[in-house]
């Protein structure tokens, strides 16, 4: 029922492919076309889209815009009828807490797009003081079922302070990502830091697999970074600065058969030479008396 809805949105915002140029962060309409396909992943079925790339700053996004209110509803890949029916946890919450642990030590945590809170539970499990939020309320209810600190809410919700605000896989799908990063760094204690996670499009997993690339979710993300325009963005509209950048992660899942080999293949290169499909960085809020660029 789910895929068959979204298949007919797709159908149908496929037909606003000509509708006004939207305005690009830099105030740009001017724009060259990356990528044009049709996604069959994901639930989706014959979702047709564009990603355009603003020729002014090189920032890409995706045509028809998703849907921002989708996530109040809940996830369909994660909900039916109300009731939540996707996995507790999962493979990578422990290796990012335990990345930022060691590498600045541990406090205070706020983890932006928690879903059921698998990321807050293994923050905890390390000795931080963690919570988490979304807009997803089956998610967030079914986290709190599991004693997880977790609850419905937006950053601009948020009152407290935090030392750690972590966006795995979140800026991409957030339209007004200038609003939603100066209220992270709002939250943030001086000093304190942002822990990114995004896709990116110019890995060797994206160039082979073109349209069908799972980093895309043209259903759901509306932004495509790279190193430059996700660190300027960042700088732009939070005052946060760059303090570590890689681009050796993998999210493209792994495949059975032959498919799974050369894939196995590509994941191994990418993580040695830097062409993962996903951009890791931090970002830190300046303390009173540091010099920005330093």
């Amino acid at each position: 029922m789910q895929g068959e809805l979204l298949a007919r949105t797709g159908a149908a915002a496929a037909k606003q492919f000509e509708a006004a140029v939207p305005v690009c962060l830099c105030g740009s309409t001017s724009y060259s076309e990356l990528i044009s396909g049709t996604y069959d992943r994901l639930l989706l079925q014959d979702y047709e889209f564009r990603v355009l790339q603003c020729l002014e700053c090189g920032l890409a996004r995706t045509v028809p815009i998703p849907d921002q209110h989708q996530y109040e509803r809940g996830s369909a890949l994660t909900s039916e009828g109300g009731s939540f029916v996707g996995s507790h946890d999962d493979a990578w919450s422990d290796s990012i807490a335990q990345d930022v642990q060691k590498r600045f030590g541990v406090g205070r945590l706020l983890d932006v797009g928690c879903h059921v809170g698998a990321l807050v539970a293994a923050a905890e499990a390390r000795g931080f003081e963690a919570e988490g939020i979304d807009l997803d309320r089956v998610a967030t209810s079914e986290g709190r079922r599991l004693g997880r600190p977790v609850r419905t809410a937006s950053i601009e919700e948020i009152e407290d302070s935090f030392d750690f605000v972590v966006t795995n896989q979140v800026l991409e799908h957030v339209l007004d990502v200038r609003g939603f990063l100066s209220n992270v760094a709002r939250v943030l204690v001086p000093g304190g830091y942002l822990y990114v996670l995004v896709p990116y499009h110019k890995g060797l997993m994206p160039r082979l697999m073109k349209d069908h690339w799972m980093g895309w979710f043209p259903s759901q993300h509306v932004w495509h970074f790279l190193p430059e325009t996700l660190t300027r963005v960042v700088r732009e509209a939070s005052g946060l600065r760059l303090v570590r950048l890689t681009t050796k992660g993998v999210i493209e899942p792994p495949s059975i058969g032959f498919k799974g080999q050369v894939k196995a293949v590509v994941t191994v290169l990418s993580r040695t030479v830097g062409w993962g499909d996903q951009i890791e960085a931090f970002f830190q809020k300046p303390r009173a008396g540091d010099v920005i660029g330093r």
